[in-house]
């Protein structure tokens, strides 16, 4: 699952009236909650700390990954919805595993590069 590139939401009070500040509020937040996923923000805060992993905890990280029942599951589902044959509760699950799924591509990516930033210094 790719993180949405969007543009940054934009409120002018030339293009929007609203009745008060607390509905402008509102209406930003919904476009902003729309256009960004849990994963596009855990790679925010990811980016933020410009540090790196401990060799040992990227380690760690890139043996993480669902078990073989999950990734029966996830491949159930997902096969029904190719044939779009999911349930609405199924499809809600099928979400939730693709953003863990999509987290966790993030953290180890974040775990190989400190890996390979830790190879390089040691040479």
């Amino acid at each position: 699952m790719k993180p949405t590139k969007t543009a940054e939401p934009v409120l002018a009070s030339s293009s929007l009236t609203v009745p008060n500040r607390a509905k402008a509020d509102s209406i930003l937040v919904m476009r902003t909650t729309q256009s960004i996923s849990e994963s596009d923000i855990l790679a925010e805060v990811l980016a933020a700390d410009g540090g790196e992993l401990a060799p040992d905890v990227a380690a760690t990280v890139l043996r993480w990954g669902f078990s073989k029942k999950s990734s029966r599951r996830i491949t159930q589902l997902a096969q029904q919805n190719q044939r779009g044959s999911i349930t609405a509760m199924d499809r809600v699950v099928l979400e939730r595993y693709l953003r863990v799924g999509s987290l966790l591509n993030h953290l180890q990516a974040k775990a190989r590069l400190a890996l390979r930033a830790a190879e390089t210094a040691d040479k």
